[in-house]
């Protein structure tokens, strides 16, 4: 039993760390003018709900085994248990979808593919977003974590959905802003 406890403290209290940690150090690189990699949070997409949805169901089966330890309610205590139990596995199943719902839209959204290219002499990282619009942004490369946070150069494409860098021939943007000088 003690070892569920754990479980769910890892998982529960894994997941809300990360997610706080991410918040707390967007804002503090966002004051020394950096920014994460967007691939990161791709990644806390693919980490975060599955840690939330083991917490959800470790906490639901705790619940469970702990209400069903209880011989003393008396009459009736199975069938109790036994709705009671249904009734929070099926809040726990929902509870669980939605999350991972959220973290496959949340997933879908956020990708944004990175390039790392050379541009009049700076190594910059181009992140492509192709929603509707195809747009490039060229950020300063720091790392493989860091980037710089303010946006050098913006391409605009024009409509589509497709990634220009992995064209085989490169379209030109029709629009091209520079936000260096």
């Amino acid at each position: 039993m003690k070892g569920r406890w754990i479980l769910l403290a890892i998982c529960g209290g894994g997941a809300m760390g990360l997610g706080m940690l991410g918040v707390l150090s967007s804002a503090l690189l966002s004051l020394w003018g950096y920014a994460w990699r967007p691939w990161l949070t791709t990644v806390g997409f693919l980490v975060i709900p599955p840690l939330l949805i083991a917490a959800v169901l470790t906490g639901a089966s705790i619940l469970i085994t702990k209400s069903g330890e209880n011989k003393e309610a008396g009459y009736g205590h199975e069938t109790l248990h036994w709705v009671g139990s249904t009734l929070l596995l099926c809040l726990g199943a929902a509870v669980s979808w939605g999350m991972l719902q959220f973290g496959l839209l949340g997933l879908a959204f956020s990708h944004e593919p990175e390039h790392v290219v050379l541009r009049d002499g700076q190594k910059m990282l181009a992140v492509v977003n192709s929603f509707l619009d195809v747009t490039v942004e060229y950020h300063a490369y720091e790392n493989a974590f860091l980037m710089g946070k303010q946006t050098l150069i913006n391409e605009y494409y024009g409509s589509g959905g497709y990634d220009p860098f992995e064209r085989e021939e490169r379209p030109k943007p029709l629009e091209t802003q520079d936000f260096r000088e």
